[in-house]
């Protein structure tokens, strides 16, 4: 019935990682849009984990990034006068993963990665973040490649951290690519932009590799945002088992190489050996 209101959908509030907070939001928004035929209603988040620092502006920065808040209808500001719904995230969960690619093509995908784009400079991001200098010329790197390799944290919530992904599967996936693309042509050269937590002496065999290490550059530590967007400009992602990275593989243009986790992967992925 056309003629019938269409219901307002949020999701529930939650208190985890960015990756996994704007997660909820993407695949909420498409639950709504796609599936239910709704209004998807944004909600702000009162806690993201991982503010290291205790910076009061971290949300605000977060929403930023994410450039929702201002394109969708806000929890707060109608509450008072509409029934909203909030699903149980498991049956978005399930609608969205059984549907990955249909969902990833959706209008509502494509309108959340426009959202995402209108705030940044991607060609003066990758200048700033890959530390492309004037100096530099054009044909050093054909390629920046981005790795996310996630490691324990003062957050974490998970027994082993991502540890369950050594620095030796890494190299060796990046070894894989690096000759995938030497076979493409053999003029093609990548930067390596590891984004990772802790000392730089746990990634010692990366940066130091006798064949990938002169082209790795460490990215230890950055903050949530500069890491974020480092991933979503990049030529090249590759994922790790963490939501910050896979999320990130849904806004990035570039070839995607998924390390597998409990999360689909689109089917024109690249699925990386365990």
């Amino acid at each position: 019935n056309q003629n019938k209101p269409k219901r307002y959908i949020s999701s529930i509030p939650f208190e985890d990682g960015f990756g996994a907070q704007y997660q909820r939001f993407i695949w909420t928004c498409i639950y709504a849009e796609e599936y239910e035929d709704a209004i998807f209603v944004y909600r702000s988040p009162k806690k993201i984990a991982h503010n290291y620092t205790a910076n009061p502006e971290f949300i605000h920065k977060m929403e930023e990034t994410m450039n929702m808040k201002s394109n969708y209808i806000c929890y707060d500001d109608i509450t008072h006068k509409h029934t909203i719904t909030t699903p149980d995230f498991y049956d978005v969960f399930n609608y969205v993963e059984k549907n990955m690619d249909v969902c990833m093509k959706s209008r509502s995908m494509t309108r959340i990665k426009e959202h995402y784009w209108r705030n940044k400079n991607k060609d003066a991001e990758r200048l700033r973040l890959f530390h492309i200098t004037a100096n530099e010329t054009s044909t050093k790197y054909t390629h920046h490649l981005a790795i996310h390799i996630r490691r324990p944290n003062c957050d974490d919530t998970r027994p082993n951290g991502g540890e369950e992904y050594t620095n030796e599967y890494y190299i060796k996936s990046l070894l894989h690519i690096r000759s995938n693309y030497l076979k493409y042509d053999p003029n093609n050269r990548i930067q390596f932009h590891i984004y990772s937590q802790g000392h730089l002496d746990n990634f010692t065999n990366i940066y130091k590799h006798p064949i990938i290490g002169k082209d790795v550059m460490m990215h230890l530590d950055d903050n949530t945002e500069d890491t974020f967007i480092g991933m979503t400009v990049a030529d090249i992602l590759v994922t790790s088992a963490s939501s910050y990275s896979y999320v990130a593989a849904f806004l990035c243009a570039g070839d995607i190489y998924y390390t597998e986790f409990w999360h689909t992967p689109c089917s024109w992925w690249n699925k990386l050996e365990k």
